[in-house]
């Protein structure tokens, strides 16, 4: 047992745990010749030499703590080891849920100071019974961004601390590379930290190690002349790669699991994507969650709008590459949600909740739930229309006008004179059109909410003519601009995103109206939104303006993770939202370029930047060239408050964040915008005669 001690000690440490392990790899850049030992905790301390130092790093984890007796702790301190213990048996496991590591006081983890920030993850850890001698770690729920700005509340627990001169962590944190903890940098400095304690010096080397998901290009790194095709195609083929779109068995277990997960489960990876062909769809995305292997569970709702805007994304890379295999897929999705899958509202005359057809080619939600599939979100629909719109262009295929012109006309009608209306709705509570459509309902002034509907209507009004599509959207679109920013709400994601979501509207007004006017709306835009992009392209999120009518932040520590929530706590902290904000700057700027080249940098910018944050992995396939809702482009890397209840900063989203940044890049490539794809002769011959067939339907006289 000695010879075989000796050759695992190196400089008298030893590891005591089961390889892979990411903090031993880590070591091992300093000295290789670092190995595994498989002996007990017990076992080593008792072989141990004064001074020598051990790190049990949780070889049970999660299923077995690391006992640890009152013998071997007097041993410990007889000898005078330098000791690391990870997942004591000092307490019951619990998993954590919300809970962020909070830096317990200044000076104790060296460059880190009290309050600041590393994120975990949820993984199981030990609420340890004993008196804690020294806190260096604690794992509470806490309101902020970099730092726990409300302080630490009442219940916390211990996860990195020191009792009877041993270092606990009360969770194995030695695998953080497999867990995928951040920020890197903090992490690096904690186990500096470590390894210093147990006798292990770096010998004045930074520790560092690269994330299993990491982002495509450095923030400097000179782009190949390509990049933005590649970025296209690994971002559309990654909704193979990850499984969102949707084949038999996985909708079989969708559907037998769904409701005891909360409609979210860890899937088998994808072994053969030829077989994804999108006749029954695509999945919502990745929840927040980062489990033990560093895998994500999939978020199965069937969404009208993720649905939609992915078959955009599909069309987009057919009509770069001509694949074959690409067109047929869009196709396949935007027939089923559309057609097959009945998300185009259907009205059976004189039968169930809405026998008079009151919410007739309205887009219904989501599938997720009986509820769900029984209302409508106006953003949503807008949203949904668009990609419709970019299909059937890229794919120069008319198959699916009925459901864009009753789309549009259906939304129309329940939009008041102002362009106002509701932002959602149930459809059995919906049974007076005309009451909304020959009103005017009170103003919400939230582009998010509202204003792409708007630009839908423009398009309407180009293509057929019906001169109420233009009235509507120009008085929406009047008010809102009248009001700006007294009025405005930044929403519960912050101020940025709406003036992102207000440039596409405002662009296509010129298109139709190309007024000195028109063209001042869409310039104090796009300088109000200019003021928060970066020069590597990001747009810094921000949640408080002077002179803007509210305010969003998370208030309080009770506050973090209970609702719909910004990445930011403070207008300083470094991020950018994919979900919200620097998808939708993309195609408003974009579209806005066409009309004046002053913004053509910009949205340039824009797309460089998105190109760079793209993900890569050799370790996670499913992430391989997906956004994620959050980045941090001062880390450079996925970082954020994840206080969102439902899309966190780790989420993907196959319609909103991947379908508008593949179709974007898509445009940018071929060097051309949604506007004048979808304006070609023959396309709006061909929705003329469509409007036409069915205005009367809508609007009897």
């Amino acid at each position: 047992m000695i010879t075989l001690l000796s050759a695992l000690m190196v400089g008298g440490v030893q590891f005591l745990c089961t390889p892979p392990n990411d903090l031993l790899q880590l070591v091992q850049q300093i000295d290789p010749s670092y190995k595994c030992s498989t002996l007990t905790l017990d076992a080593a301390v008792a072989a141990a030499n004064t001074g020598d130092g051990i790190l049990s790093l949780a070889r049970g984890y999660p299923n077995t703590t690391t006992s640890v007796s009152s013998a071997t702790m007097k041993a410990i301190a007889s000898k005078q080891l330098k000791v690391y213990v990870e997942f004591p048996d000092s307490g019951p496991v619990v998993m954590s849920t919300l809970e962020r590591a909070v830096v317990s006081s200044n000076n104790s983890l060296g460059s880190l100071t009290a309050m600041t920030l590393l994120n975990v993850h949820a993984i199981p850890f030990v609420q340890t019974k004993q008196k804690v001698e020294t806190h260096l770690l604690d794992f509470a729920v806490v309101a902020g961004y970099d730092t726990a700005v409300d302080g630490l509340p009442t219940s916390t627990y211990p996860l990195l601390f020191e009792n009877s001169s041993v270092l606990f962590a009360a969770a194995q944190l030695s695998q953080f590379q497999t867990m995928r903890f951040s920020p890197v940098s903090r992490w690096s400095t904690v186990f500096e930290f470590i390894l210093s304690y147990t006798g292990i010096q770096t010998g004045g080397k930074t520790l560092s190690f690269k994330p299993n998901v990491y982002p495509a290009y450095q923030k400097d790194e000179v782009l190949p002349a390509n990049a933005k095709s590649l970025s296209l195609q690994r971002a559309v083929t990654w909704y193979l790669r990850s499984g969102m779109v949707i084949d038999y068995s996985r909708m079989m277990e969708a559907i037998t699991q769904g409701p005891s997960h909360k409609n979210r489960i860890f899937f088998d990876l994808i072994s053969n994507t030829t077989k994804l062909t999108g006749r029954i769809g695509v999945f919502e995305g990745h929840a927040s969650t980062i489990n033990l292997q560093g895998r994500q569970p999939t978020g199965i709702n069937i969404r009208n709008d993720c649905n939609t805007e992915t078959a955009m994304a599909f069309a987009g890379l057919y009509r770069e590459t001509g694949d074959e295999v690409m067109k047929q897929i869009s196709t396949n999705i935007l027939n089923y949600i559309w057609i097959h899958g009945g998300f185009s509202n259907p009205w059976m005359p004189g039968i169930g909740v809405d026998a008079k057809g009151e919410t007739f080619g309205l887009q219904i939600w989501s599938s997720g739930t009986s509820v769900s599939a029984a209302e409508y979100y106006k953003d949503d629909n807008a949203r949904a229309l668009l990609a419709g719109l970019a299909v059937t262009s890229w794919l120069n295929d008319t198959r699916w006008q009925t459901q864009l012109v009753t789309g549009i006309l259906s939304n129309l009608r329940w939009t008041g004179t102002n362009g106002f209306g509701a932002n959602d709705g149930f459809f059995s509570k919906m049974n007076d059109w005309e009451s909304v459509y020959n009103s005017a309902p009170s103003p919400t002034y939230s582009p998010h909410y509202q204003s792409y509907l708007w630009a839908v209507y423009l398009w309407g009004y180009k293509a057929s003519g019906h001169q109420p599509l233009y009235d509507r959207a120009y008085a929406a679109i009047k008010i809102m601009m009248d009001n700006y920013p007294t009025k405005w709400i930044p929403t519960s994601n912050g101020i940025t995103m709406q003036r992102a979501r207000m440039i596409l509207p405002l662009a296509w007004l010129v298109r139709v109206n190309d007024t000195a006017e028109t063209r001042g709306w869409l310039d104090t835009v796009i300088k109000g939104l200019m003021t928060r992009q970066q020069p590597c392209g990001a747009f810094m999120e921000e949640i408080s303006a002077a002179g803007w009518g509210g305010t969003t932040r998370v208030p309080n520590n009770q506050n973090y993770g209970t609702f719909e929530a910004p990445l930011n706590q403070e207008n300083t902290d470094p991020v950018s939202d994919m979900l919200y904000t620097q998808n939708f700057a993309f195609v408003g700027l974009h579209e806005a370029a066409a009309l004046d080249s002053k913004y053509k940098p910009a949205a340039d910018q824009i797309g460089d930047f998105l190109v760079r944050i793209q993900s890569r992995s050799e370790v996670h396939p499913d992430f391989d060239g997906a956004y994620f809702r959050a980045f941090d482009f001062k880390k450079w890397e996925v970082y954020a408050s994840d206080a969102d209840v439902g899309w966190g900063a780790w989420s993907t989203e196959t319609g909103w964040t991947q379908s508008w940044i593949s179709a974007y890049l898509a445009l940018q490539v071929q060097q051309t915008t949604l506007w004048d794809i979808s304006t070609h002769p023959d396309l709006l011959s061909a929705a003329r005669m469509e409007f036409d067939q069915w205005i009367d339907v809508f609007f009897p006289q």
